[in-house]
């Protein structure tokens, strides 16, 4: 049933491999069997074995950008990114079969980066780019072509090494893609307040520590609405 599905992580330095490493062995606690794919500039890394499909990265060494390319090199029909800097809290089966509804799933950001307010859309939030799943299908493919031409030209334009999600949902809204929307649950950010509802439970949790996994796994301990901040419950 998932025979063609799996798992995606880009790392293109040493610190983000490390990571990358870290997040796959959480990922293998809640889904031992989940196929795991590691897009990289170095295939000869320590541990690198432990991933089912290893892809040279086509154009490293670009900062965010290299999430925007190496996400776009996934060998599986169905795929789950998530970011190096990620604990895999619960088993995430269940968006496979999401994407197979939806094309693409990304969760809600509790920041928006764009400097200026929207003219037209200024209530609209941004979705954030460290967590998400898809399908590959051409509406998608068409998708992804826009929001990486969004991203490199902005990136020429302005400079530096800036982030992806503005232009991520400006791809979102121009080429009107069918998105669902997941909960921060799915991509829980350990170290910045939060909330998390009734019968809601952390699944992935984002963090460059190490012990962001036991974060993520403390926040699921209690019942009923809880708010989050300085790392713990209050």
């Amino acid at each position: 049933m998932y025979d063609k599905c799996g798992i995606v992580w880009v790392a293109t330095t040493e610190q983000y491999y490390a990571m990358a490493l870290r997040s796959l062995w959480s990922a293998r606690e809640c889904m031992p069997d989940v196929n795991a794919c590691i897009v990289t500039d170095d295939r000869k890394r320590s541990g690198i074995s432990g991933f089912d499909v290893i892809v040279d990265h086509a154009k490293p060494g670009e900062g965010f950008g290299d999430q925007v390319t190496g996400i776009g090199q996934s060998p599986f029909d169905r795929t789950i990114y998530l970011d190096a800097d990620t604990f895999v809290i619960k088993p995430l089966w269940k968006l496979f079969d999401l994407v197979t509804l939806y094309p693409l799933a990304a969760c809600h950001a509790l920041w928006r980066f764009s400097r200026e307010p929207d003219e037209d859309l200024p209530c609209v939030f941004e979705w954030a780019c460290g967590m998400m799943g898809f399908r590959n299908v051409p509406i998608w493919r068409k998708f992804y072509k826009h929001w990486s031409e969004l991203y490199f030209e902005r990136r020429r334009t302005e400079g530096g090494n800036p982030g992806n999600q503005i232009d991520f949902r400006e791809a979102i809204l121009d080429q009107t893609v069918p998105i669902f929307t997941l909960g921060p649950s799915f991509n829980f950010q350990v170290g910045a307040p939060g909330l998390l509802g009734g019968k809601e439970f952390v699944h992935v949790a984002a963090s460059k520590k190490a012990n962001g996994g036991a974060l993520g796994l403390s926040a699921n301990t209690a019942k009923g609405p809880r708010v989050w901040k300085n790392k713990r419950l209050i």
